[in-house]
């Protein structure tokens, strides 16, 4: 087991995961890893955007993707600890009127 995987582990353990929700984000994790042929860690915020986009165009079920989403989510924001906007909420991602001035 590679220590980034061993440390979301343990991450998700710490959070309160389910196991069987730790199961479906380190599978997502895997993936996506497997999609790009390089580990997680060394992956852009584009080229997970990428993914992402590229399983809606597919037409994987809602469920599928949102899980994909979250356990991605997980990994970069949580453990690795990256500030990333593709994972905001949606009210960092389309401001308002008023936040905009």
């Amino acid at each position: 087991m590679s220590p980034l995987r061993a440390r979301m582990i343990e991450d998700m353990a710490l959070a309160g995961l389910a196991e069987g929700t730790q199961k479906i984000y380190t599978r997502a994790v895997y993936r996506l890893a497997a999609h790009f042929r390089r580990a997680p860690d060394q992956l852009s915020e584009e080229e997970v955007r990428a993914y992402l986009v590229e399983l809606r165009q597919k037409g994987v079920a809602r469920g599928t993707f949102k899980t994909a989403q979250y356990g991605l989510q997980f990994l970069y924001c949580h453990t690795l600890d990256r500030a990333w906007g593709l994972f905001g909420k949606k009210k960092d991602l389309y401001p308002t009127a008023e936040a905009a001035a």
